[in-house]
């Protein structure tokens, strides 16, 4: 099941990537679905626009355990001046954050150090790197 969710995975994200938008690409995560590159959701009319700290929401839409699911990353404020980012699966309209990243002054996305969140079961390794990526 796992390598079909692979399969649709990666057909679901080329076949959708457009050229124009904001990208961010994630490596190395315990779900390998939740791997490759996400979009800035804003011009979507039918996401969210923005997350809570007023930064923009990246999605992929995936498969996982033989499902349809649109993993995504979004900004949380952490006091005034601080913020951290979520990885999260939403999946027939239930949402689970699967991965926080370090808290960072500014808006900066964290390329390492990211945990699994909670307590979480059968959820593998946090993503080794994320990061942001220009053009195609």
């Amino acid at each position: 099941m796992a390598d079909m969710d692979l399969t649709r995975s990666d057909h679901i994200m080329f076949d959708n990537l457009p050229c124009d938008s904001k990208k961010v690409v994630v490596l190395g995560c315990g779900i390998p679905p939740a791997n490759g590159i996400y979009v800035d959701s804003s011009p979507c009319k039918s996401s969210r626009n923005d997350g809570p700290a007023g930064k923009a929401v990246y999605e992929k839409e995936a498969a996982w355990n033989g499902s349809p699911v649109t993993f995504f990353l979004e900004a949380a404020k952490s006091g005034n001046f601080y913020v951290h980012y979520k990885l999260c699966a939403r999946q027939s309209d239930r949402i689970r954050v699967l991965y926080t990243s370090p808290i960072v002054a500014g808006g900066g996305m964290p390329e390492k150090g990211w945990e699994v969140e909670g307590e979480e079961e059968g959820i593998g390794g946090p993503p080794l790197f994320v990061g942001r990526i220009e053009g195609r």
